[in-house]
């Protein structure tokens, strides 16, 4: 048994109830789980709360959900609560007659008491479905719904209510509601549900995919809309996406803004769209007014809102939307905000890097508007993710072995695809199954965790299961040797001259940096994992470091180095990953000075051509702005002493390994302090490290 509301009500989604559905595996396994749950009538209460913004197919997942219920012949009622404007009773009646349609209510009662017989009486024999959409209007309703109705109604019953916004408020203040509701966000497609989708539709050429893919993000109901235009025009792509407009795609916009009717509120939505995160403080500085309080929170309650650590974001969609609305129609006040924009994370990121203080996520709010593409397109892609790193253990052997072992058993081709909002470029990779394990291919983790017990990093999910990994080998002298045993190092080690080998003979405290032997993830299309593995990079490299690395010769690894400003060294090549593609070594140095000259050419003229730092050198603390004075000139003598007092040799030691007196070592050393104008060894050794460890 089911019912449905005659009419499908106001709003672009409901247009929508006629595409095919496609995707939502885990929403739908998540139902079948409540519903075989609501058999048993010990079964605690449980409540489905759908929620994502406009368009993201809540509704016809709801469609979908009713479905099923038909075809397992059990009773289900789908209503549209913007239908019943604080009118229970009529509420009540509805779901009544659609529980038992045949039976006359009487009036002896209320029209709640006999729905709650109607709805109580089918629950006795089997499950009974009651799904609410559009509950973001429920209004003065929800107050009764969830204090009068829901709790009288049988555990079999299952409830599905589904919004724009999660459930919030008075629902989570009470045990009970807080372990009843069951959340259940929807998100955008992938691009292999948006190619299903398509299909569905009709548009089936690579080249349309990649227009879609790129104006919508995977949304839904916007690939809906532009699916019907590309039809409408016979297969013809209707532009460039960035800049793709559509009186059924305006409409779809004005919808989700419709949620935010004052005018000032949405002044600070057209400001909000210009970083990728936000905060009271960042919108108080890009308006050049404050922000009163009451004003963010209205903003902060925008399904199209959301929380991440770093502070808030705006839908991606909505957000480009937006930015280009801004622009359009108020060029001059959209240039003095997005100047303060830039303005206010240069001189963080400045500030932070003078305290030596993380400074990676103000640096990605100027990589997303930097002039690379590729960097613009990850950006623009990239998803918060709650997983986290470890550093392995022995004890993890068996897990980590077992990880290695789930890869290769489950290897299957993989294909990358993103797109830069700005040029409307779609970057588009794939890989083979066997180029998939090439990462994975030489690890041997005993070896590993003989050479440095910290080189080995475990990435884990929320629920503790390893889903990536990488290998971060410290340069130091206890990992020379292995290195150079090593395919995709040894390379790199039989290229270094005699000087530079001696500035890698340091103690572990003193290691110039990494070389980077793999980070690899379990699924290279899921976009959070690729997220993390930046992450990673990011985080070494702005430590200031020096970090090797040679990835598998494919397109998709030299394209991410390349964008995060790695080079090729001349002549270092080796075939260890297929035993015979040429395959180079890439190199980034960022330590002292050498950072912020990375930082200006990372962001490649973001923001009109300013640079992150005008003049590294002077931008620099004054400590290390010491230890890079010019380079002297150093004597032969001079460069044994200095090579090995950078291993951290005493003046003993290196007067006995060159056969000369103590006292000439220790004028070699005053000599060098001299030259480099520098007042202890520790400095020296560090200035000393740069200057012959640099190709």
């Amino acid at each position: 048994m089911s019912a449905k509301n005659p009419s499908d009500g106001p709003g672009a989604e409901a247009s929508w109830s006629r595409a095919p559905f496609v995707g939502r595996s885990f929403e739908l396994r998540c139902f079948e789980q409540l519903l075989v749950g609501g058999f048993n009538a010990a079964a605690p209460r449980r409540l489905l709360n759908v929620h994502g913004t406009g368009g993201m197919g809540k509704t016809v997942l709801l469609e979908q959900y009713r479905f099923l219920a038909e075809a397992w012949q059990l009773p289900c009622v789908l209503l549209d609560i913007r239908l019943y404007r604080n009118e229970a009773d009529r509420l009540c009646r509805d779901i009544g007659a659609a529980m038992d349609p045949a039976a006359l209510l009487t009036r002896a009662v209320s029209d709640q008491e006999c729905c709650l017989a109607a709805v109580n009486g089918q629950a006795e024999e089997r499950p009974v479905i009651l799904l609410l959409d559009h509950y973001e209007e429920i209004g003065a309703l929800d107050q009764w719904l969830r204090e009068q109705f829901l709790p009288r109604l049988s555990p079999k019953v299952l409830v599905v209510i589904a919004g724009r916004t999660p459930l919030r408020g008075p629902w989570r203040l009470t045990t009970a509601w807080r372990r009843a509701i069951v959340d259940l966000p929807l998100t955008e497609f992938s691009y292999e549900e948006l190619q299903a989708y398509m299909a569905g539709l009709g548009v089936t050429q690579e080249a349309a995919l990649d227009y879609v893919w790129s104006a919508t993000m995977g949304h839904p109901l916007s690939a809906y809309l532009v699916a019907e235009t590309i039809q409408e025009r016979g297969g013809r792509l209707p532009g460039h996406p960035a800049a793709w407009k559509d009186g059924a795609f305006e409409a779809l916009l004005a919808e989700w803004i419709r949620e935010a009717p004052e005018e000032e509120l949405r002044r600070l939505l057209l400001v909000a769209s210009l970083p990728r995160t936000f905060n009271q403080e960042l919108l108080s500085a890009l308006t050049g007014q404050e922000v009163p309080g009451f004003l963010f929170e209205r903003l902060l309650q925008q399904s199209y809102v959301r929380r991440t650590e770093a502070g808030w974001q705006l839908h991606e969609l909505l957000r480009e939307s937006l930015r280009r609305q801004f622009r359009e129609r108020m060029p001059d006040r959209f240039e003095r905000a997005a100047a303060r924009a830039v303005q206010y994370y240069l001189a963080r990121v400045r500030r932070l890097v003078e305290e030596n203080r993380p400074f990676a996520g103000e640096l990605a709010e100027l990589l997303a508007h930097a002039g690379n593409p590729i960097m613009r397109a990850h950006f623009r892609h990239s998803r918060s993710s709650s997983n986290y790193w470890e550093t392995m253990q022995p004890g993890h052997l068996a897990e980590a072995e077992a990880y290695l072992e789930r890869r290769r058993r489950q290897a299957t081709a993989k294909r990358v695809i993103c797109s830069d909002p700005e040029s409307g470029g779609v970057f588009r990779y794939t890989l083979t199954a066997e180029a998939t394990l090439y990462r994975i291919a030489h690890l041997d983790f005993p070896a590993l965790l003989a050479a440095d017990p910290d080189a080995v990093q475990l990435m884990r999910a929320p629920d503790g299961g390893i889903v990536g990994l990488s290998v971060m080998m410290p340069l130091h002298a206890g990992t020379l040797a292995h290195l150079a045993e090593m395919p995709l190092a040894a390379a790199y080690i039989a290229s270094l001259s005699a000087s530079q080998r001696s500035a890698l003979q340091v103690p572990k405290a003193h290691s110039p940096g990494w070389f980077l032997l793999t980070i690899d993830v379990e699924d290279l299309e899921k976009e959070e994992l690729r997220t993390d593995i930046i992450q990673s990079m990011l985080d070494r490299i702005l430590a200031g470091a020096l970090i090797v690395s040679s990835p598998p010769p494919l397109p998709y690894y030299a394209a991410g180095h390349e964008g995060l400003g790695f080079e090729p060294l001349p002549g270092v090549w080796h075939t260890a990953y297929d035993g015979v593609t040429p395959t180079p070594t890439y190199v980034l140095d960022t330590r002292r000075s050498a950072l912020p000259a990375f930082l200006n050419k990372l962001l490649d003229a973001a923001a009109g051509g300013m640079t992150l730092f005008p003049d590294p050198e002077r931008e620099l603390p004054a400590r290390d702005a010491a230890l890079e004075k010019a380079r002297p000139e150093l004597t032969e003598r001079e460069r044994d002493v200095a090579a090995l007092l950078v291993q951290g040799r005493t003046n003993p030691e290196i007067a006995r390994a060159l056969f000369v007196s103590e006292a000439a070592v220790k004028k070699h050393v005053h000599a060098l302090l001299h030259k480099f104008g520098l007042r202890n060894r520790t400095e020296l050794a560090r200035a000393l490290a740069a200057q012959l460890i640099i190709h």
